[in-house]
């Protein structure tokens, strides 16, 4: 019985450490991988065109012009990993003929989309509505096809 009880007092001696070690958490061990940092991408720089609209895009933002509207991004365009962009922007309806000082009404918007082998898709979208104003396809270097508003 004595024996047992050696036996016993031993494996309890071995066992409850690596019991303890098993069950520790993740917090005492070193989770500091090294990654490389994430380089931001950005759409490409220049002129995107499509039907009824030309996108000229620059290093801190956008502008846009379409048939009987106008729109400004003031900010970078960044893409995630699988190039998609969503960024707030403004939209301005236009009409026929000369404007009065003051008379345009601008809204906050949504320019969203893709971008892939230099093409882009692109929807805007009112804010306050959620109302879609725009679904475009342009692609990169090429002038839009506009008819501004007569």
């Amino acid at each position: 019985m004595r024996q047992m009880s050696r036996f016993y007092n031993a494996s309890a001696f071995l066992v409850v450490p690596l019991l303890l070690f098993a069950w520790q958490d993740d917090s005492c061990r070193s989770n500091t991988v090294n990654k490389p940092p994430i380089k931001t991408q950005r759409v490409g720089a220049g002129i995107w065109g499509g039907q009824h609209i030309t996108l000229n895009v620059i290093e801190d933002g956008a502008t846009a012009t379409m048939d009987c509207a106008h729109g400004t991004i003031k900010q970078p365009i960044e893409l995630d990993d699988v190039g998609r962009f969503n960024v707030s922007g403004t939209f301005t309806s236009e009409t026929p003929g000369p404007l009065r000082s003051g008379s345009e009404d601008s809204h906050p918007v949504r320019y969203a989309g893709t971008v892939k082998a230099g093409v882009m898709t692109l929807t805007i979208t009112s804010t306050s509505s959620d109302e879609l104003l725009g679904s475009f396809t342009l692609t990169q270097g090429q002038p839009g096809r506009i008819r501004k508003c007569l």
